[in-house]
């Protein structure tokens, strides 16, 4: 809570059976005092706050959308902020982000975009918050690292007027303003069955000795665990066996697990879920790395272009495309609505508004339909030398 006078922040009493260690109580002190000198400083009026030099340090930019120069307050032109969880698929930069400034130029040509990128680091995530509050952002957009440690961003970002809109992730808060994000468990359901129908359709007996090995992802996200929660019950009923599972989003382990299990099991691995594009990857290799033929169908998720490259290739037999241009729009466009004071119109889910993307699976005759045609990637970008022959095979051309 802050003084109205704007000398000194009031402390928030703590909640009730939480224990704090000293360090974590200076952190809220001092989040406090930014959000005090944000709001004395801003006026409340969404205008830059003073005393930002430490944002390039905390591995934020901005950058103007427009140049109007005008006051926010005046012109109706905002800051509004972006935070991405961290790098470690290409899609945020290749397709979400662009997709948001996109919309937000069409929105709001005088607004100011200011963009973070967390780097898996939660209280990285945290400080990046601060930063954007201090700088005046009217709004938030913010791909959590951290569902449940996010809530208390959210509710500090309320307490200093600023919207949350909750992107990819839910925040485990009801002070978030709008969610916008991805039907997880469905991601499963789809990667499941395309993997379950290919293997059936390859003649493998469910009875056989023959099974599945399962990278799932981060099990802590949710997008790890709702993909799981969907896909598990399909796995269980194809009567296909589960020889070995392991959780990460991280190629070289994911590497490293399956060339373990390849030395392991050989011929019986008849397919992998893999949790998205690099653990694919990551099992692509090893199988090359230990020489081993054929490779099984192998599953994804992201259709980033080295994804599609190998499904190309066929050395991925599918990933799995959320329509992430989308998603990005709809966010920027409800930035700007909350940002103007404007209702976000969309179906309540556990108290916030809340629209979904809904998962289409890609194989390599979906190719040019889903990603090609709709301008996801053009041609010339997936279809380089080293794939253009693979491409030609499969029929890809220029739309």
């Amino acid at each position: 809570m802050l003084n109205r006078n704007c000398s000194t922040p009031s402390r928030r009493p703590q909640p009730a059976g939480r224990r704090r260690t000293g360090a974590r109580l200076l952190g809220v002190t001092l989040f406090a005092a930014v959000l005090s000198l944000a709001a004395c400083s801003s006026g409340g009026d969404g205008q830059a706050a003073s005393g930002t030099s430490g944002t390039a340090a905390q591995g934020s930019s901005a950058g103007a959308v427009g140049d109007s120069g005008q006051s926010a307050g005046a012109s109706g032109n905002f800051k509004i902020g972006f935070i991405q969880p961290d790098d470690d698929s290409s899609r945020y930069t290749t397709t979400d982000v662009p997709a948001f400034k996109a919309q937000l130029v069409k929105d709001c040509p005088g607004c100011k975009f200011l963009f973070a990128d967390s780097g898996g680091d939660a209280s990285k995530q945290r400080q990046q918050a601060e930063s954007m509050i201090a700088q005046g952002a009217k709004v938030i957009v913010m791909d959590p690292v951290d569902s449940v440690a996010a809530a208390s961003i959210t509710a500090a970002a309320k307490r200093a007027n600023v919207k949350m809109i909750a992107y990819d992730r839910s925040i485990k808060s009801k002070d978030q303003s709008y969610f916008v994000g991805v039907d997880w468990p469905q991601v499963g359901v789809v990667q499941a069955t395309s993997l379950t129908e290919k293997l059936k359709a390859d003649g493998v007996d469910p009875n056989s000795n023959r099974g599945i090995i399962v990278i799932w992802g981060d099990l802590q996200s949710e997008a790890g665990f709702g993909t799981r929660q969907g896909a598990l019950p399909i796995l269980k009923a194809s009567g296909y066996k589960i020889l070995a599972e392991t959780n990460t989003w991280d190629g070289p382990t994911t590497q490293q697990f399956v060339s373990s299990q390849i030395s392991k099991l050989r011929n019986r691995i008849a397919g992998v879920f893999a949790g998205n594009d690099t653990d694919a990857g990551g099992a692509i290799s090893a199988y090359k790395a230990a020489n081993a033929k054929p490779i099984p169908p192998i599953t994804g998720l992201d259709a980033t272009l080295a994804g599609l490259q190998q499904v190309i290739a066929g050395n991925q037999y599918m990933t799995t495309y959320n329509d992430f241009k989308t998603e990005g729009r709809m966010a920027a466009d409800a930035a700007v609505k909350l940002a103007r004071g404007e209702a976000v119109t969309a179906p309540i889910v556990d108290g916030v508004p809340t629209d979904r993307i809904h998962p289409i699976a890609v194989t390599v005759d979906k190719i040019q339909e889903l990603i090609i045609d709709k301008g996801v990637y053009t041609y010339e970008k997936i279809c380089t030398p080293q794939y253009e022959a693979a491409c030609k095979a499969a029929g890809l051309s220029k739309p």
